[in-house]
């Protein structure tokens, strides 16, 4: 069904974007590259997609966990997938809040705890549903990590 539809609306698509269910990863797999053999022969049969061609992209191959490819059409035109802003921040407050490791960005280590003291809501430090976008919104939230005071005044 999605071949059919991209036959007539590829002039106007260039991204595809989505969450990361799994039955998402077959079109992600296909876009970057990666996909298997029994699925490359499969798309074969299609309209749209047994067009797409893939080139390696200059500087990747020093990126061994990265094997996206560059994917175009026989046209010559390129396709992109990406994962959604909201899954991608979900993912990374599942890392911020792991308990099997601490996550650095840079010499600094990341601690939310701060945040329950300037009002964190504790659903979204416990992350209590952790598909929820709007809990992992505030646990992303920098307001939670300032004080209403003058920091000054503490010198």
């Amino acid at each position: 069904m999605l071949d059919a539809f991209m036959v007539r609306a590829f002039p106007f698509v260039k991204l595809f974007v989505f969450d990361g269910e799994s039955c998402n990863s077959v079109l992600r797999h296909v876009i970057h590259g990666t996909a298997d053999s029994s699925t490359r022969r499969k798309l074969l049969s299609t309209q749209f997609f047994s067009q797409l061609n893939h080139a390696s992209i200059p500087g990747f191959e020093a990126l061994p966990r990265v094997p996206m490819k560059h994917c175009t059409t026989d046209a010559g035109r390129s396709l992109y997938a990406l994962c959604g802003a909201a899954h991608a921040m979900k993912n990374a407050c599942g890392q911020l809040m792991s308990s099997g490791r601490v996550l650095f960005f840079g010499h600094y280590f990341a601690d939310a705890s701060g945040g329950l003291a300037l009002g964190l809501p504790l659903p979204a430090f416990a992350r209590k549903d952790a598909m929820s976008d709007r809990l992992s919104a505030l646990l992303c939230n920098p307001l939670f990590l300032l004080r209403d005071e003058d920091p000054s005044l503490h010198l």
